[in-house]
């Protein structure tokens, strides 16, 4: 079920959330045996009213054996007056989830509309 959330009227207005990642088992069981967990648009945030929006690269890769999380926020552009939006590939933030914290989704949360605000509060 997906989960949208409005944000904060005091950071950005109109910013949306939405996450469907999936917990630590998924994880642990797409990377055992040196296997690799790359998933996208599980996590996003956008603001329609200023074209801007990240998304979530959960990418976990195991194939050395090292467990390397590469995880990040791409920012996404959308066509003004179109429902397409174009992931950046080169403009990018650095995210891990740490699954130990109870409160790892709200962190998460918190982080992107946070970091999409910064974003629309700077261009």
């Amino acid at each position: 079920m997906k989960q949208y959330v409005k944000s904060n009227e005091e950071v950005i207005p109109n910013i949306e959330y939405e996450d469907n990642l999936p917990g630590e088992t998924y994880i642990l069981d797409g990377t055992k045996n040196n296997g690799i967990v790359d998933e996208w648009g599980d996590c996003m945030a956008w603001c329609e009213d200023c074209d801007l929006g990240l998304e979530y690269n959960l990418c976990i890769d195991n194939t050395r054996g090292d467990m390397v999380d590469e995880s990040a926020f791409y920012v996404m552009h959308r066509t003004p007056g179109s429902e397409y939006w174009d992931t950046d590939s080169d403009n990018f933030t650095p995210y891990e989830i740490d699954y130990n914290d109870p409160n790892w989704r709200e962190k998460i949360k918190d982080f992107a509309i946070k970091l999409l605000s910064d974003i629309v509060s700077n261009r």
